[in-house]
């Protein structure tokens, strides 16, 4: 290519693969250039370009070869296979040959995408397994057949394991800028990874072997305390409330477990109330702590002066980690501010008489010190 048609705009090589325009067009190349007779040299080709703008070169004829002898040879085995069969059936004869059906459809699979497929290798690849392997088993289960379905204890963890490939294959493809946090990407992965394809798992073996008794309630409940801590953590991350909103869900799934248990035990003494008040009292004590803590730091001092426990020291901890999360948040509660601040002036009576008594300074927000002589 001479000067002239480098300054007219033609292709000028760029990179080993072929040429790019000049002007940022296709370009074809003119006939005196290569003639109809003669074959353009494969570094001086355009290859298509994909959707997203990024040229994908061409697979190679070797890759196609490699693969059209790997199909043949593996129409040949397993038409031998299925031939030598039909020559030892019998009445009982199990279809053994699926085995090395599934592991050659497995390997063309693979092969395939390691050769033709430009992107997201691993994760087909991790699909055509996930298939193949799941429908031997199925067969399995369907020529063997048996009345308890054992096959989901398959199926349900390698779902579970190719759901987790895909969720995290999705996150780390989008930039950085774009991805999701690291609470709702665990409460993603634990909910479509684990606590979907398990509870799934549960509720078929128990309609297999014994639907008479409900236990399948017990593994619900206790998978679905954890999603309630991921779903706090990553939909309530920044909000003032969300460790008490998390205790509140928490409290509430375990007493539902607590009256689930008395129900099917049968329905003798009530036992579940002990439980059920002792949690309900923890959820009330954490609720005054977190919304009228100014009311109670009086009598947290005398508690803590008369019993020797730190009980103002936590009081203090907590209202340190709601004031970090209301300042870095943009959705924080004013209405709960303004009622604290309410309460100020009708407690700085006794506030002044406090310190008298127990040479503490209260400020009238919860914070407690010592009083510097």
């Amino acid at each position: 290519m001479d000067k002239q048609q480098h300054e007219q705009g033609w292709a000028v090589p760029t990179t080993t693969t072929g040429y790019t325009p000049i002007n940022q067009q296709q370009v074809q190349y003119p006939a005196d250039i290569y003639p109809p007779t003669l074959t353009i040299p494969e570094h001086d080709k355009i290859y298509p370009v994909d959707p997203e703008g990024q040229q994908q070169p061409e697979p190679s004829n070797r890759k196609k070869r490699i693969f059209s002898v790997l199909v043949i040879l593996s129409v040949c085995i397993n038409a031998l296979l299925m031939f030598l069969w039909l020559l030892l059936i019998s009445e009982t004869s199990f279809p053994w040959w699926i085995y090395p059906l599934g592991a050659c459809s497995t390997t063309l699979c693979i092969v395939y995408v390691c050769f033709f497929v430009p992107n997201k290798k691993f994760l087909l690849c991790h699909a055509a397994i996930f298939l193949n392997l799941n429908a031997i088993i199925v067969l399995t289960y369907i020529f063997k057949f048996t009345t308890y379905p054992w096959f989901v204890h398959i199926l349900a963890p390698t779902a579970g394991a190719l759901v987790l490939h895909y969720i995290l294959d999705k996150h780390f493809s989008l930039p950085s800028e774009a991805r999701l946090s690291l609470g709702k990407i665990l409460l993603h992965a634990y909910t479509f990874a684990f606590f979907v394809p398990f509870n799934i798992m549960m509720f078929i073996t128990w309609t297999a072997t014994s639907p008479h008794s409900p236990w399948v309630l017990f593994p619900f409940f206790g998978t679905s305390i954890p999603l309630s801590i991921l779903y706090v953590i990553g939909h309530y991350k920044d909000n003032p409330h969300a460790w008490f909103i998390g205790h509140t869900l928490c409290t509430s799934q375990i007493n539902l477990l607590m009256l689930f248990s008395w129900s099917i035990g049968g329905a003798g003494f009530p036992w579940f109330i002990f439980p059920i008040a002792i949690f309900s009292a923890i959820l009330l004590a954490h609720y005054l702590l977190h919304f009228h803590r100014t009311r109670l730091t009086p009598h947290l001092v005398r508690f803590e002066k008369a019993t020797g426990i730190p009980a103002q020291a936590i009081s203090n901890k907590w209202a340190n980690d709601e004031n970090a999360a209301c300042t870095s948040s943009t959705t924080c509660d004013t209405d709960v501010t303004q009622t604290e601040l309410i309460h100020v002036s009708s407690t700085q009576v006794r506030e002044k008489e406090l310190e008298k008594e127990t040479g503490l300074f209260v400020n009238g927000y919860g914070s407690v010190s010592h009083a510097q002589v």
